[in-house]
Order: structure tokens, then C-alpha cells, then sequence
């Protein structure tokens, strides 16, 4: 009874498994990591469009307020809706869409 009890084949096989899958080989860690882009992808794709929705109408909101105040007209209604609230928003997704990365490079920087 004891004999069964320590030499079953599936505990062995179960202290195996859990022993191989507390270390990751380089194959298994591109494998977790492909797994991870992929999850990653709808994420990337919010940040595309808040940039393209919020961001580009911005710039060029912005490019025509530079070109009218060179031309003479009065931007002072316009400047403080695109300089804050809207200016605040476009930080946000900004710093969304380009924070990750220079987060990341931050961090491999500092393992370095």
C-alpha cells in the first residue's frame, strides 16, 4: 500500500511537469511572449484610433490657429478650447499612445 501510495507513476509525472514548467527555456519565452502580442493587438489598435481621432484634428486645428495669427485674424476664441480642455485630452492619448514604449525602453535601460 505505501509502495503505491509513493512510486504511482502519476505523481511522478506530476512533480515533473510542475519542476519543467517552474523554468522557462528561450523557445517557451518566445512562446509566451508571441501569446502576449497577440493579446497586446486590440490595445495597439485603441491607441491608433485615439491618435488618428483626436490627435490629427488637433494639429491641424493648431496649424490653422498659427497660419490665422500670422495672418492678422483673432484666434483669442479659439486658443483656450485648444490649448485646454482639448489640449489636455490630446496629452492623455499622447502619452497612451507613446507611453508604453518609452516606458518599456526605460525599463530595459535600467536593467542594463
Amino acid at each position: 500500500m505505501i509502495g503505491k501510495l509513493f512510486s504511482s507513476k502519476k505523481v511522478v509525472d506530476s512533480a515533473i511537469s510542475g519542476v519543467d514548467k517552474a523554468f522557462f527555456t528561450k523557445e517557451e519565452q518566445m512562446d509566451v511572449f508571441q501569446k502576449l502580442l497577440v493579446l497586446y493587438e486590440p490595445y495597439k489598435l485603441a491607441q491608433r484610433i485615439l491618435a488618428i481621432v483626436f490627435c490629427v484634428p488637433w494639429a491641424i486645428a493648431w496649424s490653422l490657429v498659427v497660419v490665422m495669427a500670422f495672418s492678422g485674424a483673432d484666434v483669442s476664441a479659439v486658443t483656450p478650447f485648444l490649448g485646454g480642455k482639448m489640449g489636455t485630452i490630446v496629452l492623455t492619448i499622447t502619452a497612451f499612445y507613446f507611453g508604453g514604449g518609452a516606458l518599456e525602453g526605460m525599463i530595459r535601460a535600467s536593467k542594463k
